[in-house]
């Protein structure tokens, strides 16, 4: 990975706890980085959430730990993007 992934990867992490509403903690951070890192390139949020999965982490390689170490992020994150679009349309153009 280069510099530019790995600058964009961590920006990412910080865009998700700003996201769940609080700071994450130094093994959510690095935990968040590793499942970033496994993501293709053109990954959404939902990706994200669906690759902390204790499943989709362990396919990815990853240890069982890192899943567990995300739930409560991937559960914040859900809860936020199912609210977001639950009023995505207040943001839609009228035609």
């Amino acid at each position: 990975m280069d510099k530019i992934e790995v600058e964009a990867s961590q920006y990412l992490v910080d865009l998700f706890g700003k996201v769940a509403g609080y700071e994450l903690t130094d093994e959510e951070r690095r935990a968040a980085f590793k499942v970033a890192c496994t993501l293709p390139d053109h990954a959404t949020l939902k990706d994200f959430i669906a690759a902390c999965d204790e499943g989709d982490a362990v396919r990815a390689g990853l240890p069982v730990e890192v899943a567990s170490t995300l739930k409560p992020l991937s559960s914040a994150l859900a809860l936020h993007v199912s609210y977001a679009g639950k009023y995505a349309s207040l943001f839609n153009q009228r035609t």
